[in-house]
């Protein structure tokens, strides 16, 4: 098909047709076929046909002599428009043509994350994650497939606990997971942003009652008052700008990522990130036949790759203070010690994993506990493993929790940022 689509484009650009790339299955295009927004057929058949009868349409409105114009420029000069709306569909549009040249993806890192319309400011971020750049933007690319999630016997691991049984084997769409935690640096564009005033944020901490004319709103155990921003924010010991965020509740973890245009990623999302090894041992590609780690390094303890209780530093440390020599096979940094994270799941249900048994069901206020993951400065090894599952209710904070987004991606390709 190489030599018949470049012969469809020079045709267009003579005037004698007008070109339309359907993309029918995700795959690699040269730089010219990628100046060209394609319809997809990745996502979904009935979608494709709706957009497919749309570039038709407009195709009939166009004259068939009409000249070829290089869209770029303009979707670039749409992104400093005034009306949010405009910005925002130039930088989908930007990110539907899978164009990476440094002048497009330096205008879409103006827009994320300093943009303040929240609609900009998402389609920046998704833009750049479609265009292989989630380095960019502090993330790292997991590629879709299967991973054994959980530990196997008490002879493969004797430091595993019942509820890490059985092991068994989930597949995962690909997905992009923040490097690091989410730093105190980073939570302070939410506050200053007016993150603690947007109802949009807290729906499920204002049906719990923990969220109220832009404050949330304590438990009783811990006074019941109103605040807008984390415990322990004015603590010099807990508060510098590289060190994560803590002293969140989840329902504050939840009301972040909305803002960033993110989502807090499942269990079975953090574990993969921490633990598995997607890569052939045969073949040296990515594949199923990967393997599953104990720490995200290997098999073997090793404090001097992460901060746990055998550290005996007794605080938090700047994020990515242990990389690369800990970090996990697809380049995510901590997720071993420091703090343990927020996921969206549900605590107690018991293994095999399934995200549509409930457990991934966002509501139920202060009496359904939530997972954590990871082990922390606070913690000793056990609590490290990859596989290890902790849990408590979303109302609770303290200074060994933190937390980090996630993103669902279609896009085939990592973020290396080169």
């Amino acid at each position: 098909m190489r030599d018949e689509t470049n012969i469809a484009i020079e045709l267009q650009h003579q005037g004698s047709l007008h070109f339309i790339p359907v993309e029918i299955k995700t795959c690699a295009l040269p730089p010219l076929w990628r100046l060209y927004q394609r319809v997809r057929f990745t996502a979904g058949y009935e979608d494709g046909l709706v957009a497919l009868a749309s570039a038709l349409l407009e195709a009939r409105q166009q004259p068939v002599g009409a000249s070829y114009v290089d869209p770029m420029p303009r979707l670039r000069a749409d992104l400093a428009q005034t009306a949010p709306a405009i910005r925002a569909q130039a930088a989908r549009e930007l990110g539907r043509l899978t164009v990476a040249d440094d002048a497009t993806v330096a205008a879409l890192l103006r827009l994320y994350p300093a943009d303040p319309a929240d609609a900009p400011r998402h389609a920046a971020l998704e833009a750049l994650l479609a265009l292989g750049r989630a380095a960019d933007v502090g993330m790292v690319f997991v590629p879709a497939g299967e991973f054994l999630m959980g530990s196997g016997s008490a002879d493969d691991d004797r430091a595993a606990e019942s509820d890490e049984r059985p092991q068994h084997k989930v597949y995962l769409p690909a997905y992009t997971l923040d490097r690091t935690p989410v730093t105190n640096a980073q939570y302070r564009r939410f506050i200053e942003a007016g993150g603690y005033c947007n109802p949009a944020y807290w729906k499920e901490a204002s049906a719990a009652g923990r969220w109220k004319d832009g404050n949330y709103i304590e438990h009783e155990a811990h006074g019941g008052k109103p605040r807008n921003q984390p415990a322990y924010w004015n603590d010099l010991e807990w508060n510098g700008d590289q060190q994560p965020v803590v002293g969140v509740t989840w329902y504050e973890a939840l009301a972040y990522a909305r803002w960033a245009g993110k989502r807090l990623p499942t269990e079975a999302e953090w574990e993969k990130a921490a633990a598995w090894v997607g890569v052939d041992k045969e073949t040296g590609k990515q594949g199923d036949k990967g393997r599953k780690l104990r720490y995200p390094w290997g098999d073997e303890w090793d404090a001097r790759r992460c901060n746990t209780e055998e550290s005996s530093l007794q605080k938090t440390t700047p994020v990515g203070n242990y990389s690369p020599a800990g970090d996990s096979p697809c380049g995510a940094a901590d997720m071993a010690g420091n703090v343990f994270e927020w996921c969206s799941t549900r605590s107690a249900p018991r293994y095999p994993y399934d995200p549509d048994d409930g457990r991934e069901d966002l509501g139920g206020g202060d009496t359904v506990g939530r997972v954590l993951r990871g082990g922390s400065w606070a913690t000793d090894r056990k609590w490290a493993r990859g596989a290890f599952r902790n849990w408590n209710g979303p109302r609770l904070r303290y200074n060994y929790r933190g937390f980090r987004g996630c993103c669902s991606t279609s896009s085939p390709v990592g973020g290396s940022g080169s």
